[in-house]
């Protein structure tokens, strides 16, 4: 693997864990939401299955030093439209192709259960938010948009969360819609107090009953 690969990667989960590290108090609640749904968002539903699943393949990417999250996915599946969105308004936009050629050629994913290099629809979704989200800042070279600009458009997209219908499961939590210059972009998906999913995961299995 090369040394740019490695940096691409390893800036790729240094942006999505931010996702989880803003906590707030504002967000939205997920009453009404039907127990197979992560979120809706307007008309749109992301199931459970469709989260596991491209939280699953993304920790398929070779060289990760640490995990991807559901929270951290979710956020980004959540914000689809609007960085795609923006990104286009800006013209720079991201195709579902290029994410594919980021996820397959440039970072050399394979499903490692499969063997297969066909990503997922929600996964494709994540890494072309991820790389629209990219183009709004300011790039390293000095291209791109300045420091106010992308605030301006940060701005512009939660103002968007804030008008739009979302519910979150509240086994992961509420969404953060207010723009935080801290957060670098993200707008996290903030666990449940309690926290539901960290919960589920350490309650232990049942132990079957012994054979009479």
């Amino acid at each position: 693997m090369s040394s740019s690969t490695r940096t691409t990667i390893r800036r790729f989960v240094a942006a999505v864990s931010v996702a989880g590290a803003v906590l707030a108090a504002s967000g939205c609640s997920g009453a009404g939401i039907d127990a197979g749904a992560a979120a809706v968002v307007g008309d749109r539903r992301i199931s459970v299955a469709e989260l596991q699943t491209a939280t699953a393949e993304l920790n398929m990417l070779p060289g990760l030093q640490q995990s991807i999250d559901q929270r951290s996915v979710l956020s980004f599946l959540i914000t689809e439209p609007y960085f795609v969105q923006a990104a286009v308004d800006k013209g720079v936009g991201v195709s579902v192709d290029d994410a594919k050629t980021f996820l397959v050629q440039d970072n050399q994913w394979v499903n490692t259960r499969t063997k297969s290099v066909e990503p997922s629809p929600s996964t494709l979704d994540f890494v072309q938010t991820f790389l629209a989200r990219q183009k709004l800042f300011p790039q390293q070279d000095g291209s791109g948009p300045t420091q106010e600009e992308a605030v301006a458009t940060l701005n512009a997209i939660s103002a968007q969360l804030q008008d739009a219908k979302i519910s979150v499961n509240p086994r992961y939590g509420t969404l953060e819609k207010v723009f935080d210059p801290q957060g670098q972009g993200v707008f996290p998906v903030n666990p449940a107090d309690p926290d539901w999913l960290v919960k589920s995961a350490a309650e232990p299995a049942a132990t079957p009953s012994p054979a009479p």
